[in-house]
């Protein structure tokens, strides 16, 4: 397998939960326990035994055994569909993604009739809601 440059030829930085994180470091330690760090090919996590990562088609192979459906790239449309989905600002997903904030919206605006819902809710209720009792006064004349 040979592996690609980004499009833009740039890595970019992801914040990952604190339990992704926490699996992902178990597996590497595990994966490379008393072997010094870098002396072990290019420190991949899905990796075979002598430390070639696993192709991604081989990922998707498993993941449909498993009844898993989307692929292992699909997992990236999951991810910002699920963003979306809670309303997650499109210039974050984005920036997720690697994609240009436009084209994020554009390939992923079947999600947005969901939120239009939510916004006529919230529109109803700003200009509909009881109004506000101002706060008792209770000092005495």
């Amino acid at each position: 397998m040979q592996l690609k440059q980004t499009k833009n030829k740039k890595g970019r930085p992801v914040a990952l939960p604190p339990s992704v994180l926490a699996v992902l470091k178990h597996e590497y330690l595990t994966r490379y326990e008393g072997n010094p760090i870098g002396l072990h090919g290019d420190d991949y996590i899905c990796a075979w035994d002598d430390g070639r990562p696993f192709d991604p088609q081989y990922i998707s192979h498993k993941f449909s055994k498993l009844g898993i459906p989307p692929t292992f790239h699909g997992l990236r449309h999951s991810h910002d569909t699920m963003l979306f989905k809670h309303n997650v600002d499109p210039n974050l997903v984005a920036d997720r993604a690697g994609r240009d904030v436009t084209l994020t919206q554009k390939i992923y605006e079947h999600v947005l009739p969901d939120q239009q819902d939510g916004i006529a809710q919230l529109i109803e209720n700003i200009l509909f809601a009881p109004p506000e009792k101002p706060p008792e006064n209770n000092q005495t004349k």
